[in-house]
């Protein structure tokens, strides 16, 4: 995503900057398969963001959420990045109660005005991708944990190879009561007569 004008004229003026780093996943309801999306920034506060147009609200994880540095370049390389959360009441809900596997992921980059403490400009998304690994450590008894996402840069789904996108599991995970595909792994080894008659072995 471009940066804006406003956020040009901020970095211009090196007087300083404040920044903060906003992550969004959709995670998958187990139950109802709804999309159950939810935010965390690096703020310490709930707080809404306007995005692409829709408000989101991103809950407040402070020094909990650490992100890699999000590597530059062009093509069609896959990046990865990770994202450290500690476990508060959203996290664990998002990452234990939902299905995080393959869900959406973003993660966009804020900069405040240093005298009003206000959003330069819309927040600027630095990546876009999906939830490629997300581990769920069990802790020591009295311990405390700390979930790490890995993420894959959408350049990923170019890796996904044919039968992910039309088989009967993959359609069926989008539909539960889609049939279509549903003998397609036996399609090719079954015989079909055409034009003659079948003799039956007794």
């Amino acid at each position: 995503m471009s940066v804006s004008s406003a956020e040009a004229a901020y970095n211009a003026a090196r007087e300083g900057q404040i920044r903060e780093t906003l992550v969004w996943i959709v995670p998958r309801n187990r139950s109802t398969d709804a999309q159950e999306p939810v935010g965390f920034w690096t703020g310490e506060d709930h707080r809404s963001f306007e995005v692409d147009g829709q408000t989101r609200l991103y809950f407040g994880a402070g020094a909990a959420l650490d992100v890699d540095d999000i590597p530059g370049g062009v093509g069609l390389d896959v990046r990865y990045i990770s994202v450290r959360l500690g476990v508060v009441p959203e996290v664990d809900q998002a990452i234990r109660g939902y299905d995080p596997k393959l869900a959406p992921a973003e993660i966009h980059s804020v900069a405040f005005d240093l005298a009003t403490r206000n959003p330069v400009s819309d927040p600027r998304r630095v990546f876009r991708g999906a939830v490629n690994e997300a581990p769920m450590p069990t802790p020591a008894a009295g311990g405390a944990i700390e979930i790490e996402l890995r993420l894959a840069s959408s350049a990923r789904a170019l890796t996904r190879t044919l039968p992910l996108y039309r088989s009967d599991s993959e359609m069926r995970r989008r539909n539960p009561n889609d049939r279509f595909r549903e003998h397609v792994s036996t399609v090719g080894i079954r015989q079909v007569a055409w034009g003659e008659d079948r003799v039956k072995n007794d």
